[in-house]
């Protein structure tokens, strides 16, 4: 719990650090005064004054605030020359574009940091899982659970090694040597095109293990447990991962027969899918059935690259944390994704939490990511945020003259109020996610019923 509540306090303290210091920073620069820089809402807890300014902690700690002078919508006889409605349209644009452009900003050094630092990269094992029928790999003689040893006579030690020697030494007779059972074999495929990786369609191997289970799906409410290794749906064996999610995706609201193997024991299980949603490849979501459980953890090592290596990194992952922001908000616009997939404050929390329980590298890499979110939402034409206040400086480029202060204090408060109303139903759904939720609405249907 402590961890938790400090991972949240760090991660949100430095977002909206960020955050504002864009709005101060450019505000300084065009010669606003600033008086307030506030980390939190509410009352003052603690702070100095340095200047003009006063630097304060307040007791709210979910945002923050740069309070600039004049910039309070109060209709003035007088503007004086350091007061924010004084300047130009393009200053006051580049005051609100300001705390949106150093929030992303932020992210690209911290990602390179962290690949320097090293980041976890799965390593999945050289076992054969899915080969497709017809695939190049099937007539390359290759089997599930087939061991892949060497590889045109480099040694493997995991998948990726696969895909590495045969993209870096693409070749039109590709040969393996592999463990199948107790005997060593060797398969081998000669074409007249070079032979890539991706041309094999095949798949490593995921044993049926399960690793974690969600609250309040069916996995955990029919009893499963992590480490549990489903052998049996319906009679039909399971050897694989992707064996079981075939059969569970397609099976919503259908009652299913497990086997199931726990240590020695061997249990029989009826659990019914539930339906739910994954992300396209192409784009939007797929309802499938799902039970609320994900694979074992594959083994994990540390990789780490030279500043020259990690500076494209950093930079294409901002550019991916972009791009995923960007396409979550277009699937809620666009009615694909619901409130329910969104997290608010305390799914920040909790995931906050979970990632300051993998470790601080972990914890760094969400609040970089989130910061890019912030930065991106606050770029959305709603009043109240900055994306709002860029359209009024945008309307009055286009005018020729700044919009009544009256009407955008309006604008902004039924903003203002459509954002706190997101908030409440944002909480209301994460706290619908929560364990104690769970728990409450379980005993709440037993007293019912009695």
């Amino acid at each position: 719990m402590l961890i938790t509540l400090l991972s949240v306090l760090l991660t949100l303290g430095v977002v909206i650090f960020v955050h504002e210091l864009g709005h101060f920073i450019l505000a300084k620069f065009f010669n606003i005064r600033v008086e307030i820089f506030s980390l939190g809402f509410g009352k003052r807890l603690i702070g100095f004054k340095k200047g003009e300014t006063d630097y304060r902690l307040s007791i709210i700690p979910f945002g923050g605030y740069v309070k600039l002078a004049g910039g309070e919508f109060d209709e003035k006889v007088l503007i004086e020359e350091d007061e924010f409605f004084s300047k130009p349209w393009w200053k006051k644009m580049g005051v609100y574009i300001a705390g949106p452009v150093f929030n992303i900003s932020f992210a690209i050094p911290v990602f390179i940091v962290l690949f320097m630092l090293g980041i976890s990269v799965v390593v999945p094992p050289n076992i054969a899982g899915e080969v497709k029928n017809g695939s190049l790999g099937e007539e390359l003689g290759l089997k599930v659970k087939d061991r892949i040893i060497e590889v045109s006579g480099r040694k493997v030690k995991g998948w990726n090694d696969i895909a590495k020697f045969i993209d870096e030494h693409p070749c039109e007779e590709l040969k393996m040597k592999i463990l199948r059972g107790d005997k060593e074999l060797m398969v081998g495929l000669k074409k007249d095109f070079e032979i890539r990786f991706k041309d094999l369609g095949i798949d490593y191997f995921l044993p049926p293990q399960i690793g974690d289970l969600k609250c309040g799906y069916p996995a955990e409410k029919a009893g499963l447990k992590k480490g549990d290794v489903i052998t049996f749906i319906d009679d039909q064996p399971i050897v694989q991962w992707n064996d079981m999610t075939k059969i569970i995706y397609c099976s919503i609201g259908k009652d299913l027969t497990m086997k199931v193997k726990r240590g020695d024991e061997e249990l029989k299980i009826i659990i019914t899918p539930v339906e739910g949603k994954i992300p396209k490849r192409e784009g939007g979501f797929e309802k499938v059935g799902l039970l609320g459980i994900t694979p074992s953890q594959m083994k994990t090592e540390t990789q780490r690259f030279s500043f020259l290596e990690a500076i494209p990194l950093g930079f294409n992952q901002t550019l991916l944390s972009i791009k995923l922001t960007i396409h979550s908000v277009y699937l809620l616009l666009s009615g694909q994704a619901s409130l329910h997939d969104m997290a608010g404050p305390l799914g920040i929390a909790q995931i906050a939490g979970e990632h300051a329980q993998q470790g601080l590298k972990s914890l760094i890499f969400f609040i970089a990511f989130l910061s890019i979110n912030l930065g991106i939402l606050n770029f959305l034409p709603i009043p109240a945020v900055d994306g709002g206040q860029i359209l009024f400086c945008l309307v009055e480029r286009i005018r020729g003259k700044m919009i009544s202060i009256k009407i955008q204090k309006v604008v902004t408060t039924i903003g203002f109020a459509f954002i706190i109303s997101f908030f409440i139903l944002v909480t209301f759904s994460d706290l619908s996610k929560t364990t104690i939720y769970q728990e409450v609405k379980k005993k709440t249907s037993e007293w019912i019923r009695l």
